[in-house]
């Protein structure tokens, strides 16, 4: 079993009954702990191969099952087994609803099997080794990848990223949840993940997803459109692939970025990027795709069907086969240099915990970061795009 050393007792006893679920219930070898959420994990795992087949690689999500919580059974509480349950029926049928190689297909982590066992649910998925979005974007150094710059890599990606989220809305779903954290890179393709919030792609009401790059309608209370949703964290997600930085804070209404950017998103856009200095960095192209999917009024968003015809998509709806894993390795020597600073706006501490909107621990973490950026902003003098005239 993956050692679990420096963990609460209470922790170590949950991963270690999950270990020894998993090895009584599959043929699966745990290598290490990958991540804990909660009271959930995932482990990376080997599948043991054959004489003439290596073993695989495998990522296995535990989660603890509702049988033994009262609380969570008479549904008075948010469940992590209904939220599995959903992920599998959303992967189920985009495993089995699509026709072979349907485009996007390929941008999506599959599901290979789940079962249960006396305390636990299990989901089992390909692993993936390249890491998450989140992580490639807050590299130090700028690298040019076989000819692409960096700046092109993180077109390639987005576009194949949306592909992904077309592949989901087809279905008829939508994910809820995207952020960099969730898409991972594997061998240079970008691939959607993590659907425990997904839904179908009706009217809903309930306010998920990460903070960051949740849409001003989820947090009104009023039916919203989830796949108009998902264009808006789209939005971000561009934004913050092409310059390392997060336009606001919230869509809140109290965001006083975000009060800027209603007033008026364009003057907003080149005043942010100004003070970024990013003016060369985010094209003509990029900036009105950001625009269009990042109308305030979602019936007024281009559609994730829209955004795949946009100029800016259409440059990289080249034949992703030609871009093997050698091309996505950085060249030796000296980099282009492109100009995309780590990010400055948000605490990466804060990005990476995704800031949460359920479990009401938002307005902690949200004072927090307006703490953090106040003191930021008092050692560098340089104006804010809330103070512009």
């Amino acid at each position: 079993m993956a050692p679990i050393m420096h963990q609460p007792p209470a922790m170590q006893k949950l991963l270690t009954d999950m270990q020894e679920e998993l090895l009584k219930s599959s043929d699966c070898k745990v290598e290490k702990i990958a991540a804990i959420n909660g009271s959930r994990c995932v482990f990376k795992c080997t599948k043991p191969g054959t004489k003439s087949q290596k073993g695989e690689l495998l990522a296995v999500k535990a989660i603890r099952r509702d049988c033994n919580f009262p609380q969570v059974v008479e549904k008075k509480v948010a469940s992590d087994q209904r939220a599995a349950e959903m992920e599998i029926r959303v992967l189920q049928q985009l495993s089995h609803g699509a026709a072979p190689g349907a485009a996007g297909s390929e941008n999506v982590v599959p599901i290979l099997d789940s079962f249960y066992t006396k305390s636990f649910l299990f989901i089992v998925t390909p692993w993936v080794a390249g890491g998450d979005l989140f992580q490639h974007l807050h590299k130090t150094s700028c690298h040019d990848y076989a000819g692409e710059t960096e700046l092109d890599t993180m077109g390639r990606w987005f576009a194949q990223i949306c592909r992904a989220v077309s592949y989901v809305h087809t279905s008829g779903h939508a994910h809820r949840d995207i952020s960099p954290e969730n898409i991972l890179i594997s061998n240079g393709t970008a691939k959607l993940h993590d659907f425990g919030l997904a839904c179908p792609a009706s009217k809903q009401t309930t306010k998920v997803g990460k903070i960051l790059y949740a849409a001003p309608e989820i947090f009104r209370s009023v039916p919203y459109d989830p796949k108009a949703a998902d264009v808006w964290s789209l939005s971000i997600v561009l934004f913050s692939m092409l310059s390392k930085h997060v336009p606001m804070n919230s869509a809140k209404p109290r965001d006083e970025n975000f009060q800027y950017f209603c007033h008026d998103p364009a003057s907003f856009m080149a005043q942010i990027l100004r003070e970024l200095g990013l003016e060369n960095t985010m094209s003509d192209q990029a900036q009105d795709l950001f625009l269009k999917m990042a109308k305030v009024r979602p019936e007024e968003r281009l559609t994730i069907e829209e955004v795949l015809q946009h100029p800016f998509i259409l440059q990289y709806q080249h034949n992703d086969d030609e871009i093997n894993a050698s091309n996505c390795q950085p060249i030796k020597g000296k980099p282009k240099r492109t100009r995309m600073p780590r990010s400055l706006s948000i605490p990466a501490r804060f990005l990476k915990e995704g800031v949460m909107l359920i479990k009401g621990s938002t307005s902690r973490l949200f004072r927090e970061i307006l703490k953090e950026g106040r003191a930021s902003a008092a050692q560098n003098p340089t104006p804010s795009p809330t103070s512009a005239k």
